[in-house]
């Protein structure tokens, strides 16, 4: 007889699976976060947990150079529309 886990038990294993067996997922999402969703500190946090996965040296290369690319996306100045809360009459 098996048994049956509940959902979030069920996504948790199934997270801990995906990590250890396809640690390239993380590469990608990465990659995903930065160049389509412009999320350069979501692409970092994937970043580590790949690299936290010991990928071989070209993974690792690879990952330090996305990294450097979302860290230059980082300190690049905003362009998003500041509005002034200065009222004049």
């Amino acid at each position: 007889m098996t048994t049956r886990l509940p959902p979030k038990a069920m996504a948790k294993k199934l997270v801990r699976v995906l990590r250890t067996q396809h640690p390239d997922a993380h590469y990608l999402k990465a990659s995903v976060l930065l160049n389509a969703k412009g999320d350069p500190r979501g692409a970092i946090a994937e970043l580590d947990t790949y690299l936290s996965l010991q990928p071989g040296p070209d993974g690792v290369d690879q990952a330090n150079v996305l990294r450097a690319q979302a860290e230059a996306k980082i300190a690049e100045p905003s362009t998003a529309p500041t509005t002034s809360t200065t009222l004049t009459p």
